[in-house]
Order: structure tokens, then sequence, then C-alpha cells
């Protein structure tokens, strides 16, 4: 008794932890991979029926229902000029090919409304009634740049081959031709260029004749003359003044040695005065002009006496002082007139320099576009286009779609997935809710 009490007082109560009170892990944690393949083997029905009813329905469709289309296709090339013809240097032709042309331009001009709208009438007859419209014509045709980017592949889609070769090979000539006339040499460049140089010789005779009028009028070669002799004589003028203020301070400086003297007495300069009167006297004869004096000789000025010799050159003094005013006015006079005439002859030189370069101007334009003509000229017997039709289509053999292999593939695939999904749809609603498996308090 005491054993069966004493072990009941040391075994610990179980207490029984109610149903809503179980913490999440009570339940048990593993999947088993068993059931979801049970799940499958259970409704396979479904599993291989689906995918089997999908098959049937896309190969109806491929087969069957969505009608065979077809994909023509044509290649536009940017070739290069086999020769450069550069007779102008400062009229330079670039090729296309090495033009800063953005490379995506080319299929955006080739599926531009403008260009599909010169398309259309050409190929409305061959398109089906439904497509009879420019906006059926764009969603048949499509444009992008192959691996090379001077390569541009036109595709066109249709139900029949026929059609769609032939609506191809319109687009892909209308397309050359008008990157042809954008980017690369027209067939109207001959013509403008041509007209062009009628306008630049109708300029050249218009600058030639005007020169040649200018020339019968031109008048600066007499005023050139003019002013070289007027400019002489200028020189000339201040020539002689330089010379009479030398003779005039010679004049001062003898009479101020003079006025040293006694003036009823005997001059000891008669010598200096002779030589100032020869000064005199060759100034007078170099100048032409005389200086209205009574110039003696050399003995007769050394027998005056001091007063009469400073009498003598008070007089010169003052008519060299009058032939200095007189020529201040004759340099006076000529110094307007030099300037007017120099005015008058750089008008004239400007003129003349204007229309000599108007007519080089015009020269040179005229000479430049005749090189550029014959280079257009020669170009366009000796070079092929530079935009031109590098393949025209061919009707295709095989439809482009619809991808009937590949269509079968996408529907088995899918239906597979919804098969799968579908059965365990079917099982989450047939199967009865299942107890939640707990563990035993205390178990291993």
């Amino acid at each position: 008794m005491e054993s069966i009490e004493e072990t009941q007082r040391n075994q610990v109560p179980v207490v029984m932890v109610p149903e809503y009170y179980l913490p999440p892990y009570y339940y048990e944690d593993e999947i088993d991979l068993r059931d979801y393949v049970n799940v499958l083997l259970k409704y396979w029905w479904i599993v291989i029926g689906v995918p089997l009813l999908a098959l049937l329905v896309a190969g109806v469709l491929a087969f069957f229902v969505i009608p065979p289309s077809y994909q023509a296709t044509a290649y536009v090339a940017i070739t290069s000029p086999r020769y450069i013809v550069q007779f102008a240097p400062n009229f330079e032709s670039v090729p296309l090919d090495q033009r800063q042309i953005p490379l995506k331009s080319y299929p955006v001009l080739a599926t531009s409304l403008d260009l599909l709208q010169r398309v259309f009438p050409k190929v409305a007859d061959l398109l089906p009634e439904e497509a009879r419209t420019l906006q059926g014509l764009r969603g048949m045709v499509s444009a992008k740049n192959s691996q090379d980017p001077s390569l541009i592949e036109l595709t066109v889609t249709a139900a029949d081959p026929e059609v769609a070769a032939k609506v191809a090979n319109i687009w892909a000539d209308e397309v050359a031709r008008t990157i042809e006339e954008v980017y690369g040499q027209s067939s109207q460049e001959i013509a403008t260029f041509e007209e062009q140089l009628r306008q630049a010789d109708a300029r050249r005779q218009a600058a030639e004749q005007a020169v040649i009028e200018f020339q019968a009028r031109n008048q600066a070669s007499v005023l050139q003359a003019q002013i070289d002799d007027k400019t002489a004589a200028l020189s000339s003028f201040l020539g002689i003044k330089r010379a009479i203020e030398r003779v005039q301070q010679d004049a001062r400086s003898l009479r101020e040695r003079l006025s040293q003297l006694p003036a009823d007495s005997k001059s000891t300069l008669g010598d200096d005065l002779s030589a100032l009167m020869l000064e005199v006297n060759s100034l007078s004869s170099s100048a032409s002009l005389p200086l209205q004096l009574q110039v003696q000789g050399a003995e007769s000025l050394s027998n005056k006496s001091v007063g009469e010799q400073v009498v003598f050159l008070e007089g010169l003094m003052e008519a060299l002082d009058k032939k200095a005013a007189e020529l201040d006015g004759m340099i006076a006079a000529l110094q307007p007139q030099i300037l007017s005439l120099q005015k008058e002859l750089e008008r004239v030189q400007t003129e003349a320099a204007r229309l000599m370069e108007e007519r080089q101007i015009a020269r040179d334009l005229y000479r430049s576009l005749t090189l550029k003509l014959e280079e257009a000229r020669l170009d366009e017997q000796t070079n092929q286009r530079e935009v031109q039709v590098a393949a025209r289509a061919v009707p295709p053999t095989e439809p482009a779609a619809p991808r009937k292999m590949m269509i079968l593939a996408v529907a088995g695939a899918l239906g597979v997935m919804v098969g799968v999904f579908g059965a365990f749809v079917v099982n989450f609603f047939a199967s009865p809710p299942r107890e939640p498996r707990r563990r035993v308090a205390g178990a291993a």
C-alpha cells in the first residue's frame, strides 16, 4: 500500500490541453509526395483528357480554321559608287554610304504613309477586297535592317504567294527610288546643275560688262598723276622753305655781328656778306621765284660801311620773310587739294576692287558649276544608282503562318498544366476535410 501511495505521489499529473489551444508545432509539417501522386492517378482522365482536348482544338484551328499566309521578301541595298569623279575640289560629292544618316531612317521611310500612298494605286488590284485600303496595305508590310545596315529587308504578308511577291517587288522599287531622291543623287540633279549654270553664266557676263563700263570712266590713273604732281610741288615748296629758313638764320647771325661795330666804320665782314648773297642768288634761281632785291657784287658790298650793310641785311630779311609767307600760303593751298584727290582716288579704287571681286566670284562659280555638271554627267554614265533592289521577291512555296507544330506544342504544354491544376482543384472540392494529425505530448 505504501509503495502504491508513494508512486502516486511521485507521478507528475498530465494536463490535457484543449484542442483549440494546440500550438502550430503540434501539427505534422512533413510533405508526403505520395498524396500528390495519388491525386494525379485518381484523376488521370483529367490529366490526360485536357491536353488531348487542347491538342485536338489546336489541330483543328491550325489545319482547318486559320487560313495560311505567305511572306515574300525583297532586299534593297545601299551600294558604294565604283568611281568617284572629282573635278572641283571646293564642291565635293559625298557618297550615300559615307553620309551620317541614321540607319533606322530607311525602314521608317519605307513604311511611311506617304510612300505607301504612292505604292497603293499600283497594287490595289492585287489586294483582296478586305485589304484594299491604305491601312490594310500598311498592315501587310514590314521593313527592317538586316545584319548589314546597308541592306534593307522588305517583307509582305498575304494569303496568296503570287500577290505577296508582286507587292513586295513593286514596294521595293518605290523604296529604292524614294531613298535615292531623298538621300542620294536624283534624276533631276543634272537638270538642276544646268539651270544653275545658266544663271551663273548670266551673272558672270553681267559682272564682266560692269567692269568694262567702269574702265571707260575710270580716272584712277589721272587722279594718281595729279596727286603725284601736287605732291612733288609740295615737296619742292617745303624744301625751299627750309632753305629760306637757313638763309634767314645766317642773315640774323651776320646782322648781330655787324651791330657790334660802329656804324660809320668799315666792315671786315664783306666776305661773309658776299657768301650770303651767293646763297640767296642760288635759292632764287633754283626756286624760280625772284626776291625782288637789287643784288650787287661782293666787291661793292665790302666797300660799304657797317650801317649801310645793316640796312641791306634788314631789307634782305624782310624780303625773305615775305617769300616764306608766300610759300606758306602755297603749301596751305596744296594740302586740301591733295586730300580731295586722294579721297576721290580711294572711291574709284574701292569701286574697282568691288567690281573685280564680283567678277572673280562669278567666274569661280561658273567654273565650279561647269566642272560639277561634267562630274554629274560622267557619274551617271559610269556608275549605277547608289540605291537599288538587290534581290527581288519570289513566290514562297511554304506558308509562313500558321506554324502548326509550334501551335500544337504550345497547346500540349498548356493542356498538361491545365489538366494537372484541374485534377487538384477537383480533388480539393471532392474530398472531405481531413483532421489534422497531432503529436502526443511526451512522444519521441
